[in-house]
């Protein structure tokens, strides 16, 4: 998968591989395409052996990591929630130890607007949402829909269903609109972020944050 993105005055294409970028010791062995909700998607793994000096008179750690990335990706921008699980063992000080980590982050990289959608009436993106829960560290697929009521008062309503259910909170409506970008919430409670992409605004994607879920969301305009 590529797409072609600017940004910063720079055009250029990303790969899977750019993609990975968060984890870069990773090893990606399998990658795999798809369509869902009008986007394109990409479920794509990976895994590596590191092993850690602690200090030499601390000791080491060896770390298995697997990662799993979940995108998806229209004309103007790329979103992936990525998923890392790192059992590790090791010595400190003579003394084995052994852990668990856990890592989920999520991304989007695009042609952003970088302006305020405008017009008559509301206008509504319809779309997808990958998520990774945090609790199980397990994945979880649902829908996101974002709405602006009044085009001439650029507020943002978003919603993503994950499971069926709504994991927003209050503060992710009426979210005040800059530069075809909006932002609310706490981080690990109701994070929320996003932009709209192209040149009409035609696609919007955002990454959230909350007490149970970390992952993103695209959707295209009605």
């Amino acid at each position: 998968m590529s797409c072609v993105l600017t940004g910063h005055g720079q055009r250029g294409t990303f790969t899977v591989r750019d993609l990975a970028v968060p984890v870069p010791h990773l090893e990606w062995e399998r990658a795999e395409l798809g369509s869902r909700g009008g986007f394109d998607t990409l479920v794509f793994e990976g895994s590596s052996d590191l092993a850690e000096s602690l200090g030499s008179t601390v000791g080491d750690a060896t770390f298995s990591a697997t990662g799993i990335g979940y995108g998806l990706w229209g004309e103007h921008g790329v979103a992936m929630a990525l998923l890392v699980d790192a059992p590790f063992s090791g010595r400190s000080n003579n003394v084995p130890f052994t852990g668990q980590m856990d890592i989920a982050t999520a991304y989007v990289i695009g042609d952003a607007a970088e302006r305020n959608p405008s017009g008559l009436g509301g206008a509504t993106w319809r779309g997808i949402a990958e998520a990774i829960s945090t609790s199980s560290y397990k994945r979880r697929q649902g829908t996101a829909t974002v709405r602006i009521s009044d085009l001439s008062r650029p507020v943002v309503d978003v919603e993503v269903n994950i499971g069926g259910s709504w994991i927003g909170s209050s503060a992710w409506n009426d979210i005040p609109l800059h530069a075809g970008r909006y932002s609310t919430g706490s981080n690990g409670y109701d994070r929320l972020v996003g932009a709209f992409y192209g040149s009409s605004h035609q696609e919007t994607y955002g990454a959230f944050d909350t007490r149970n879920y970390v992952g993103v969301f695209g959707a295209l305009r009605e």
